[in-house]
């Protein structure tokens, strides 16, 4: 599908990966769509995008199922089909072993950085198979495969994160739906870390990437790394 015209919905949206995302679909010409809990962060947002008409900020939660439904209803109801979601959902973790995370981080972790994709998952998933068609992206990182040095935890959800990737893919297999997971190898530099070293992704490269992919035939490739080794 051509990206331009097309209805996205950017869970995360204002993060500062999410944002960067949000600026190439715009630049795109895309019409994007951000939840958002509190209303100054959909504010900075949009000041960020120099108030571009094609962005729409919601107040939603991403991470609550009914929540998700009602954003559904109210986007298709006003602007039509959606026909690309990305989950840009989570944060980091890195305060020493395994053994010495306490556990009401741990449940927090599992609830930010997993329930919360799950729960996203589940309500846009229902819909786009309510009509089969649709892309789903997940944005992930190199945890996904590797140990961090005192980030266990992070690496332990990033798995995961890239299973449920490859589970909700398999099962939409024969549909006209497409899933993918875009995992950063890299530290990615944002507008709250503008400097980064050589090599080093920005977040509107993910961005790029994601519009690429969405306007890609299925072709039954599921993970994704960037950037790319030979």
């Amino acid at each position: 599908m051509k990206i331009k015209d097309k209805v996205a919905i950017v869970a995360g949206g204002t993060g500062s990966v999410g944002e960067g995302i949000v600026k190439v679909l715009l630049k795109e010409g895309a019409r994007v769509i951000v939840p958002v809990r509190m209303e100054s962060r959909g504010q900075k947002l949009k000041n960020y995008v120099q108030d571009d008409p094609n962005l729409i900020v919601i107040q939603a939660t991403p991470s609550e199922y009914r929540s998700n439904l009602e954003l559904i209803k109210k986007v298709e109801s006003k602007y039509g089909k959606i026909d690309l979601a990305v989950a840009s959902l989570g944060g980091w973790y890195q305060k020493g072993r395994l053994d010495e995370v306490p556990l009401e981080d741990w449940l927090q972790i599992i609830e930010n950085n997993l329930n919360s994709h799950f729960i996203f998952a589940k309500s846009l998933l229902e819909y786009f198979h309510s009509i089969n068609a649709g892309t789903y992206i997940m944005i992930n990182g190199g945890a996904s495969e590797m140990v961090v040095p005192n980030a266990g935890p992070m690496s332990i959800i990033a798995s995961a994160q890239k299973m449920m990737a490859q589970v909700i893919s398999g099962e939409a297999q024969g549909t006209n739906i497409k899933v993918y997971s875009v995992a950063a190898f890299t530290p990615v530099i944002t507008r709250t870390r503008p400097v980064g070293q050589p090599g080093w992704l920005k977040a509107e490269d993910i961005g790029e990437y994601i519009v690429d992919l969405s306007t890609k035939e299925k072709n039954g490739q599921t993970i994704h790394k960037i950037p790319q080794t030979s």
